[in-house]
Order: C-alpha cells, then structure tokens, then sequence
C-alpha cells in the first residue's frame, strides 16, 4: 500500500504519514477540503476560443518566458520532462518539453487545462499559486494517484509589485534537484524580461495617453475658436445698429467672447509647447533600435537599417520617437512568428524619405482607408490611437506627410517625408550609418 494511503483515505497528519513532508500535508488539507478526489481528478478544459482569449490577455507574460522556458527545455533534451507556464489563475497558457511522455492531455499534459489544486491536488503551478513560494513535490507526495511516479519543481514570478503572476512547473520522472538552480535562474530571467517590458509599455501608454489627450483636445479648442469669432462677428454688427440702450449688451458680448478666446489661445499655447532640434533622423532610429534590440531578439525579428542620404531635420525628438515606436510595435504585432523589420533613409529633393517595412501579415482589408483616424484598429488589444498619432506628429507637427503600402501575407511599408532643415547648406550626410541583424 502508498505511503499516506489506506482504505482509499489519505491520513494527512505527519505522524500517519512519517514520509510526506509538512507542505505537501498542508496541500492535501487545502485539496480534501476543496472537495478533490485523488482518485478521480477533475480536469478542466478552456474552449479553443477561450483558450485564445487567455493566451491575448497573458501576453506580456508569454513574450517574457516564450525563449526562456524553450532554450531550458533544449537544455533538459536527454531527460524526459514537460516544463508548463501557468498563469496567475492557475490555466496552462505553454508547454514545452515531452508531454507524451507524461500521458499527455489525458493527465492534464496540455496547454488550456487548469492546474489549480481544487482540480488537479498538489502540484507546481497550484501549489505555489496557493503557498506564493518555490515548492518541490516528489512522488507519493502528490495528492493525485495518477503523478506519483513524477516530481514537480514549481518557481513562481512576480511583478514589480512582488505579485505572482505566473509560474514555471518543471516536471521530471526522477527526484533531480540539481535541476532547481536551473529552474530558479530561468524564472529570474523571466521576471527581469516580464518588469522590463511592462515598466516600458507602461511609460509608453502613458506618455501615449497624454499625447492624444492634448493633440485631441489642441484640435477641440481650435474648433471652438471658429463659432466663437462668428459671434463675435454677429456681436459687432449689432452694436453697430441697435439703439443706444442695447449697445451696452452686444458690447458685453464681444468682451466676453475676447476673453473666451483669449483663455483658449493661452490653452493652445501650453498645449503646444513643442522643443525642436535640428538633428539627423537617422541618428534618432538608430538610438530607438539600440533601445529595442533585446526586444526583438526575444520576438524573432531581425532589424536591418541603412542609411542612403539624409539631411538635419527639426525634430521634436521625444514626439518623434514615439511615432517610430508605435510603428515598430505595429510591424512586431504583424509577426507573431517572428520576421524582419528594414528601415531605409534617403533623401528626395529637400525632404527626407524614411521608409518602415516590416514581413508581416499586411493591414486588414476592412480598415486600410481609415488606419490614420481614431479608434480604428485591427487587433482586440488595441485602442485605434497609435497610427492616429503617427499621423498627427508627422503631418500636423512636422510639416511632412506619411502614408503606406501593404499586400496581405507580404507585409507593409510606411513611408514619412520630412522637410530639411533650412541649415543644411553644408550638404547631406551619406553612407551606411549602422546595420542590425539578429534572430
């Protein structure tokens, strides 16, 4: 008979179970009193459509493990092994490793089944979801019947906000603990990748949000300004023909509308306030792609760029950086699977010609005459701003113009044309200013 078994009951005190540690005693009171049956476990599935929707809301954590938990299981590949990223809910979002080997989806081996303890007992994703801390889980240690004969090493990973959002299950056939430094590394790994690329996409949003709010209402109060200087217009003509006691009133009017107006171009003026400098284009992309290369390492996407011809342009440097990124994040967005991203600088005339091409999935059909206005987008996560911004700091902010060219399945260019400085006497700058590329 099983350590901790008898008459089909499971004894969980240390002094019936002399072989069992505390943790896993804690566990099996924690599943008896969810209702578990050790026996009878109770597997359950997310619907593909379900499935989907959980893998868009976990992205960010699956872009931060996605190589890591590939490049430990390409280390692990002479030992049979599944390793499973769950999520803070405890569903299975990726598996790597072996899993047939495990008895697959049958025993749960599988992406979109929930291994919290309430279905599945004790375990290296439910277990540390339950207890917030690394648990190791040997053999007869396990709740349910059917993982006796596995250990599982579960390591949780946690947000700037010491919050565990995921964990990381590697699951052996044989007690391995030499494998629990490996298994600490990758998910420190995947927390420094997880903070880092949520602190930036945090920033982003932000500085985003702030950037539509003013261009957004920049362009209200300009609005306003048009039926205001009519009244005042109208005002005006009345005063000059009503009778003596009602030009008093039409003369209220107008000083009124004057101080409206006065008000909403002092707005206009703090919402404006744009720095320009005269710097190369080129100089600016290619800090951008030092910033993101680690970025697109993890995502599989190589970046060339190159520079022809180029000439100083008045920049509004933080503006214009973020309009690059938001066409960089689109172009990434469009190759889930990874590709490549070339930029090309040139010059025509007095302008300067940047071009943005990416190998992607190209623009839906049914928004390519409306990417550049607002709330139009082409994926569920997004919020239809970003192409609406490029749009507004290249055609209203820099005096230049950007527009795009896109074949299904063959990918998309955005091109931007920028006016040169009036300084550029001393020529262009020429030649290649730098190449990336990576995997």
């Amino acid at each position: 008979m099983e350590p901790g078994v008898r008459d089909g009951k499971e004894f969980c005190s240390k002094a019936k179970n002399p072989l069992i540690r505390e943790i896993a005693l804690d566990a099996w009171n924690r599943c008896y009193k969810l209702g578990t049956d050790p026996k009878n476990l109770l597997f359950t599935f997310l619907s593909p459509d379900d499935l989907q929707l959980r893998i868009e809301d976990d992205n960010e954590l699956l872009l931060a493990a996605d190589s890591f938990l590939d490049n430990l299981s390409v280390s692990l590949w002479e030992i049979p092994h599944v390793i499973a990223l769950g999520d803070r809910d405890g569903w299975v979002i990726k598996i790597a490793g072996n899993p047939d080997d495990f008895g697959g989806s049958d025993s749960g081996f599988c992406t979109g089944v929930n291994w919290s303890e309430k279905y599945v007992g004790n375990n290296g994703i439910g277990t540390v979801l339950s207890v917030s801390e690394p648990v190791l889980i040997c053999g007869a240690e396990h709740f349910g019947h059917i993982y006796r004969s596995f250990t599982s090493m579960g390591v949780p990973i946690r947000n700037s906000r010491n919050e565990v959002i995921g964990v990381i299950d590697l699951i052996v056939k044989h007690a391995s603990p030499g494998l629990i430094p490996m298994l600490l590394s990758c998910a420190e790994a995947v927390e420094k990748n997880y903070i880092n690329s949520t602190n930036l996409a945090a920033k982003l949003q932000q500085v985003d949000k702030l950037l539509i709010t003013g261009s957004l209402l920049s362009t209200t109060i300009h609005d306003l300004k048009n039926p205001l200087t009519i009244i005042r217009g109208f005002a005006q003509l009345g005063e000059m023909s009503a009778a003596t006691e009602q030009r008093n009133y039409f003369q209220q009017i107008v000083s009124e509308v004057d101080g409206l107006l006065s008000m909403l171009n002092n707005l206009v003026g703090i919402l404006g306030q744009e720095h320009y400098q005269e710097v190369y284009p080129g100089d600016i992309i290619k800090s951008i792609l030092t910033d993101i290369k680690p970025l697109a390492k993890l995502l599989r996407i190589s970046l060339e760029c190159s520079v022809k011809n180029q000439a100083k342009v008045n920049l509004h440097i933080e503006l214009f950086k973020r309009a690059i990124h938001n066409l960089l994040k689109n172009a990434a967005q469009a190759m889930p699977d990874g590709g490549g991203i070339q930029i090309e600088i040139n010059m025509i005339e007095d302008k300067v010609l940047i071009r943005i091409s990416d190998t992607g999935s190209g623009i839906p059909s049914d928004i390519k005459d409306n990417i550049f206005k607002p709330f139009v987008h082409g994926s569920k996560s997004g919020n239809g701003l970003g192409l609406y911004m490029v749009y507004y700091v290249f055609n209203r902010l820099h005096g230049g113009r950007v527009w795009y060219e896109s074949q299904t399945d063959a990918g998309t260019s955005f091109f931007i044309e920028l006016p040169a400085a009036t300084d550029n006497s001393a020529g262009g700058k020429e030649g290649s200013l730098f190449s990336l590329k990576m995997v």
